[in-house]
């Protein structure tokens, strides 16, 4: 698993390890590498996106527990800010998830 940041070269691998635990559900254990990303550069908005990420659970419809607090998280990553459009992007994506989210639907949050 790669998934290219724009910040700290140094945050790179624990960046690509938060991403694969979070690929493979491994929900808790994500939320604190991407902890770690963000103790290895402050600077890294994708850290705080991965951790909003985190709070999502279980990315379909039906009963979940929120990890976290995907909502202060995506505020600390837009607060970061993001170096490239992609990563723009997949802040943006995390955020409209969240926005509402205890006025709309789940999927309707997940298809925007």
């Amino acid at each position: 698993m790669h998934f290219e940041t724009s910040r700290s070269a140094a945050a790179q691998p624990a960046l690509d390890r938060a991403v694969a635990m979070l690929h493979s559900f491994w929900f808790q254990m994500a939320l604190g590498a991407f902890g770690e990303v963000a103790k290895i550069d402050p600077t890294c908005g994708r850290a705080h996106w991965g951790q909003a990420m985190t709070g999502w659970a279980i990315p379909w419809p039906g009963p979940r527990s929120h990890v976290g607090s995907p909502r202060a998280a995506v505020q600390r990553a837009k607060a970061m800010g993001a170096k490239t459009p992609r990563e723009m992007a997949y802040i943006g994506a995390v955020e409209a998830f969240y926005k509402d989210a205890d006025k709309v639907d789940h999927r309707i949050r997940a298809l925007a």
